[in-house]
């Protein structure tokens, strides 16, 4: 490897580590929703969602509509908390995870990179910039580990659309 571009290397495959942590997490997280912790097919349902967005908005979901075992409302900053995650969450995936996964990248000796997508100019990532967006997923990913956990406690009930069975006979007897 170029030594001068060592660094900027580096924090790339560390920002798509931690990206990857919490996409795991997020994984964890719909298997407490869906109670498939224990579940041999668990990690083959959670493969099957695939879709982070998908996968954050059912956990997302569960959360809104979390209720202590006798009924009444979790705590009110619980929720806030809880929600407030979902929403660092979901804005990892847009626009940085997926500029950093599609843009053409020109690493850059002092450990930036140069982020660019066709006929728009380049946008830097400055070594700060990645330290900033990886601590950013680490916090993320335990603020939503305690989330799952706390889900755990809780009654999940995710809503079906009524239409659901409709869409998706319809999708099964398509040719």
């Amino acid at each position: 490897m170029d030594e001068p571009l060592a660094k900027a290397h580096q924090a790339i495959g560390a920002y798509l580590c931690a990206f990857s942590e919490l996409e795991h997490e997020l994984g964890e997280a719909l298997k407490i929703v869906l109670r498939l912790q224990n579940n041999p097919a668990a990690d083959a349902i959670v493969a099957a969602v695939r879709d982070f967005a998908r996968k954050a908005a059912i956990v997302r979901e569960a959360i809104e509509g979390a209720k202590n075992i006798d009924g009444s409302e979790p705590s009110s900053e619980w929720k806030s908390n809880a929600l407030k995650t979902m929403e660092g969450v979901l804005g990892c995936n847009n626009p940085d995870r997926r500029d950093l996964s599609h843009d053409y990248l020109k690493p850059q000796p002092d450990g930036s990179i140069s982020l660019q997508k066709p006929g728009e100019p380049a946008r830097p990532w400055s070594a700060a910039d990645f330290d900033r967006k990886i601590q950013k997923l680490k916090n993320l990913t335990n603020e939503l580990r305690s989330a799952g956990t706390q889900l755990m406690t809780y009654k999940v009930q995710i809503p079906v659309p009524s239409n659901w069975m409709a869409r998706n006979v319809t999708l099964l007897n398509s040719d």
